[in-house]
């Protein structure tokens, strides 16, 4: 097989594995099934597009729509991981970190902490027919509050 071959085959796996994962693409929060974090501020909707970034890095682009407004765009950020297992800085606060973890093609969680305490987890999975996302978020809020979120997500 001649080299141009081979990079075009490596080419196109690379970009089935890619295309493959479950989590790449736009889902929309099903506020109804959802159960939110008093108070939430995007009662209104939320929408999360996933996006491949590289071997096993996702980026996560999140759209709120605030209830009061209705306006999409009021609330939107977006982030990079990648599921190694390492602790990554977090860009926002000074001393907090976040550990991602794949589990399985299906599942991902990925802990918060803050000078090396954990205080929150979030776990994501896809269901096995790819139609939901389910997120949930445990441990202590910003506040200190404690959080016991479950986000139910329709792929779109």
């Amino acid at each position: 097989m001649s080299l141009v071959k081979a990079i075009a085959v490596g080419v196109i796996l690379a970009a089935t594995v890619l295309a493959a994962d479950p989590f790449v693409g736009t889902w929309k929060l099903d506020v109804g099934k959802s159960k939110l974090r008093e108070p939430s501020n995007f009662t209104g909707g939320l929408t999360i597009t996933i996006e491949a970034a590289g071997e096993n890095t996702l980026h996560f682009a999140y759209d709120r729509v605030a209830a009061a407004t209705q306006e999409k765009g009021q609330n939107t950020t977006s982030g990079t991981l990648t599921f190694d297992g390492k602790p990554q800085p977090m860009p926002t606060e000074q001393g907090a970190t976040r550990t991602p973890e794949r589990i399985d093609e299906h599942h991902f969680r990925v802990t918060f902490a803050k000078d090396g305490k954990p205080l929150q987890t979030q776990e994501g999975s896809v269901s096995t027919d790819g139609r939901i996302l389910t997120m949930t978020i445990k441990g202590a809020g910003g506040t200190g509050k404690s959080l016991d979120v479950l986000e139910v997500f329709q792929r779109q």
